[in-house]
């Protein structure tokens, strides 16, 4: 019986107790319907927890991903401009090829 005290850190008092009504048939199955229902309860916590977290993991995904592209198209844009200036092409011929701004074009 130390063990079971130590182990769920129960007073003897209380162990003793616990097994007078264990012995009781309809006493033990409430406590088992008890038991049962706090895990099951657990178990759906658990399960939501993991669905939540894959969830944001998917939308981060996707959000990175999706800000990628964009940040890779517009350095494309750029390296392009940049070679069409140094190939002496106008302004406005860099600004219909590549889509951006003159003023963003200047600097380059």
């Amino acid at each position: 019986m130390g063990r079971v005290i130590a182990l769920y850190g129960l007073s003897e008092g209380a162990v003793d107790t616990l097994y007078r009504l264990s012995e009781d048939p309809e006493t033990r199955a409430r406590m088992e319907y008890r038991e049962k229902a706090r895990h099951d309860h657990a178990t759906l916590l658990h399960a939501a927890a993991m669905e939540g977290e894959a969830r944001g993991e998917a939308r981060g995904k996707a959000l990175g991903e999706a800000r990628g592209k964009v940040l890779g198209e517009a350095q494309s844009r750029a390296e392009i401009a940049m070679n069409m200036k140094s190939l002496g092409f106008s302004p406005e011929v860099i600004e219909k090829a590549t889509g951006l701004r003159p003023e963003s074009i200047k600097p380059l």
